[in-house]
């Protein structure tokens, strides 16, 4: 726990893909205060909202077919890798 009421914080995701992941961070951080505001920054945007939400900062935005995934593996070194699911 730590004092948020008034903060500027910054949430960061590496993908954001339906948004309740977010949702439920956003959700969390009330739970401690109400900050003075929250920047949403993700690596990669799926574009596959299931949530009014979007980043504030991002470093690529993709649009996968239905039987598409992406895995991001890491930090050393960082790799994104498109992946085909099977029927």
């Amino acid at each position: 726990p730590f004092e948020i009421e008034g903060q500027h914080l910054v949430l960061i995701d590496d993908v954001l893909m339906s948004g309740r992941t977010i949702r439920a961070a956003l959700n969390e951080l009330f739970d401690y205060g109400r900050p003075a505001s929250v920047t949403l920054v993700s690596l990669l945007d799926l574009n596959a909202r299931e949530l009014p939400i979007r980043p504030d900062v991002v470093g690529a935005t993709l649009s996968l077919a239905a039987n598409e995934r992406v895995k991001l593996s890491g930090p050393t070194p960082l790799t994104l890798e498109l992946q085909t699911l099977a029927n």
